[in-house]
């Protein structure tokens, strides 16, 4: 069993987050995540991860890189989503690098049409998702842009099945979109790449992040509104 009693998991005793279908947990503010390779952790199926580590700083906020710097936590099966599967995933990110592409995890390369799904910042500071299968891909943008402005932001990003997918961004839902704009055409994004934190494993360009991540947090189900809302109020105390 995963020990979950301790501060990483909880503030003042309380668990920060549910742990039904937690299957990947990477606290990058915490000591623990300091060595390198560093472990994280998937609840669900009471798995360590180990996670190597090229360049950037950990620190007592994240994982602080510069742009040439990423984690790499291998393939994991239980991040490859298959048709119509339902995912959500939340973080904490700060980046001030204003007018590139830069990602904040990531799982499969991007060219082209192959099977992937990542979530990056987009030239203009929006926060946006990628979903592929080989064949066709969809792209879900925040509607305001700008958040790369230097401060700390809680992200969510859920996917429904194919009925929708929403992102929040500080508690607050900026983005909604439903099958209406196809996203059952996109079938399973399954595929063999590594799960990169602050890369996309590409074979042009990476988009490798430059910032500050706090940590990320993916379940294997769609969170509800009050789920994500009571992350991120139990999480912000370590950011803001």
């Amino acid at each position: 069993m995963i020990d979950t009693s301790k501060n990483m998991w909880r503030t003042k005793g309380r668990l920060n987050f549910s742990l039904r279908g937690l299957v990947f947990y990477a606290p990058l503010w915490n000591l623990q995540c300091r060595t390198d390779p560093f472990n994280a952790w998937d609840v669900a199926n009471s798995t360590v991860i180990s996670c190597d580590r090229t360049g950037g700083v950990m620190g007592v906020t994240g994982f602080t890189a510069d742009g040439d710097d990423n984690i790499d936590c291998g393939n994991l099966s239980q991040l490859n989503f298959g048709d119509g599967a339902s995912f959500s995933l939340t973080g904490w990110v700060n980046s001030a690098d204003l007018g590139t592409y830069r990602t904040i995890i990531s799982k499969g390369t991007g060219d082209g049409f192959q099977a992937c799904w990542f979530i990056r910042f987009n030239n203009t500071g929006n926060f946006n998702i990628q979903i592929a299968d080989g064949a066709q891909y969809r792209i879900v943008y925040t509607t305001a842009a700008n958040f790369d402005d230097a401060a700390w932001h809680h992200l969510a990003v859920i996917k429904d099945g194919d009925t929708a997918i929403y992102i929040y961004v500080d508690g607050s839902a900026e983005a909604t979109t439903g099958s209406g704009d196809a996203l059952n055409t996109v079938d399973s994004m399954s595929n063999a790449g590594s799960v990169f934190i602050g890369k996309l494993n590409s074979v042009g360009d990476n988009f490798t992040y430059t910032g500050t991540i706090g940590e990320l947090i993916v379940y294997n189900r769609a969170l509800s509104s009050a789920e994500v809302a009571h992350i991120y109020n139990t999480t912000k105390g370590r950011y803001l």
